[in-house]
């Protein structure tokens, strides 16, 4: 990281950055909109539900956090369209740098102005912490919250793709990292769950808000107990304070990690397998802690499955098309080994093999945790936890979410494997619908009266979507009885059309190697010396 920074091309470029303007003059009309801020609440104050500091406090760090997350997130996006557009990451790898060094000193160094906007805060958050805002505790857990959440949102900025927008069939303006849509989700989504407390009041809410923001702190000050702020885990109850700035690190590091991995091979998958599976089991553990934490409050036994199942779906189809090769890398395996057929180890791990073996994997982790960090606590403990959970739900869930991953797996494999760009999006986009249409028809269907509600049919189509299915198993959707043949038949066929593509599309690629292979002679001359080494 300091490799990068002595860069005298990167000098340069921040010097021309901050020629019209420094970061102190960001610092300075930050420091006089906060005083206008203290003199409206100041004037208002006898209209306040809670005392002026804590209002101050609370709206101050709030804003701040947002306003720093986004100008993170936009220089470091910026900053790398830029350096695609003029195509100078690869000259920076020439100068000994890695491409780690290159993405942690764009999302260190980039963002400096929200850096200084977070520091120039301090005065203010004494005077707060004097006037009995928050504990000094609390204070300084709040800006280490905003530094890491400025990080993670600085690295977060990185993830961009590496070609070049005036040359490919996308408009510039479309082939950014989403940094619109992460910017709406804070200015507008996140403050209208905080005043209705929709996302506060059950852990399925508190969690992502609690680790990824530190807006579950500002809530529960804001009503006066900020150590109510809690990520539950099991029978734990960690305060969010805590643990939100490590898990912010580590999202940070990791999307460094994918986009320092995109710029070292550029057609490799965004993920490597092994790293799916670490990341799979992490959250899974995370997933059965509050989903038994839930159970303990209010949930009855089984809807503790089948809300693992909804989450263990939805974070395995994300690693999925994340590590599912593209046409490209297929085709250079095929030519690399010459039609070898993949070991077993290979294919657990390796980039261009196909993830059969990974949807296994995926699979059978979810099982794995779902055995350990639900069923045996319920049985060893059932005093504390309730019931145990029924075998047959359990037998139940585990057949169901195996053979969605498996048969939705296969598909987005397949389009990645038939369609040469875009081909994965495609997979993806063909499996949300799947889900998704049924799902909605049924609903309309249902919901407008028509006569053939009794026969049955309306249920048919809702058991065509897995998600549909899994949430009607859970107890406030009970009218729902779907019955698993309708999903069953549906999932098979799904797999059995892509693997028979996909084979026939295999096929052909070692077909076409294997011709190619003899008519430069390469194939003819190992066949005699194999002829020659074996007696007939």
């Amino acid at each position: 990281m300091l490799d990068f920074w002595n860069n005298p091309m990167v000098v340069t470029a921040l010097r021309l950055k901050f020629r019209k303007g420094s970061p102190g003059l960001w610092c300075v009309a930050l420091v006089l909109a906060l005083l206008c801020l203290a003199a409206i609440l100041a004037h208002n104050a006898d209209g306040l539900s809670v005392p002026l500091g804590r209002m101050f406090f609370v709206c101050m760090v709030g804003g701040v956090t947002a306003l720093c997350g986004i100008i993170s997130l936009s220089t470091v996006s910026a900053s790398i369209r830029s350096e695609v557009t003029e195509r100078t990451l690869d000259f920076q790898r020439i100068v000994s740098l890695s491409p780690w060094q290159i993405f942690l000193g764009k999302a260190i160094g980039e963002p400096t102005v929200g850096y200084f906007l977070i520091l120039s805060t301090v005065p203010f958050a004494v005077v707060s912490w004097y006037f009995g805002a928050a504990s000094g505790l609390a204070t300084c857990l709040f800006y280490v919250n905003m530094l890491t959440f400025a990080f993670m949102c600085a690295a977060i900025g990185t993830l961009h793709s590496l070609k070049d927008p005036g040359q490919s069939k996308v408009r510039p303006g479309q082939s950014g990292s989403g940094v619109g849509w992460v910017i709406f989700v804070m200015i507008f989504m996140v403050p209208n769950m905080m005043a209705n407390g929709a996302m506060s009041s059950n852990s399925w809410g508190a969690v992502p808000l609690g680790l990824f923001t530190p807006a579950l702190g500002l809530y529960h000050l804001f009503h006066g107990n900020v150590w109510r702020a809690v990520v539950p885990f099991w029978e734990l109850e960690i305060p969010a304070l805590l643990v939100a700035p490590p898990f912010q690190v580590a999202v940070a590091l990791l999307s460094i990690r994918l986009m320092a991995r995109r710029l070292e091979r550029p057609n490799r998958p965004l993920l490597s397998k092994p790293i799916a599976y670490g990341l799979l089991a992490c959250f899974d553990l995370l997933l059965a802690g509050v989903a038994m934490h839930e159970r303990v409050a209010s949930q009855a036994a089984n809807d503790v499955l089948w809300h693992f199942a909804i989450g263990h779906l939805l974070f395995s189809f994300v690693l999925i098309l994340m590590t599912t090769p593209r046409q490209e890398m297929l085709r250079r395996r095929v030519w690399r080994v010459q039609a070898r057929r993949a070991s077993g180890k290979e294919l657990l791990y390796a980039d261009r093999t196909p993830i059969n073996a990974m949807l296994l994997v995926v699979a059978f982790v979810g099982c794995l945790v779902a055995m350990l960090g639900i069923v045996a606590p319920a049985a060893i403990w059932p005093t504390t936890l309730g019931p145990p959970i029924s075998w047959e739900a359990l037998v139940e869930m585990v057949a169901i979410a195996t053979l969605v991953i498996l048969s939705y797996g296969q598909l987005i494999q397949m389009f990645g494997a038939l369609v040469s760009s875009g081909g994965i999006a495609w997979g993806a986009v063909i499996c949300l619908a799947a889900v998704i249409v049924p799902f909605l028809g049924a609903i309309i269907w249902t919901e407008s009266g028509l006569a053939f509600q009794d026969s049955g049919l309306a249920d048919a189509v809702f058991s065509l979507s897995p998600m549909s299915y899994v949430v009607s198993k859970l107890d406030d959707v009970r009218r729902l009885d779907l019955q698993w043949p309708f999903l069953v038949a549906i999932s098979v066929i799904y797999y059995l059309f892509s693997s028979r593509i996909l084979g026939q599309w295999q096929s052909a690629q070692r077909r076409q190697v294997l011709a190619k292979l003899t008519q430069m002679g390469v194939l003819a001359n190992k066949a005699e010396l194999e002829s020659i080494a074996t007696p007939d």
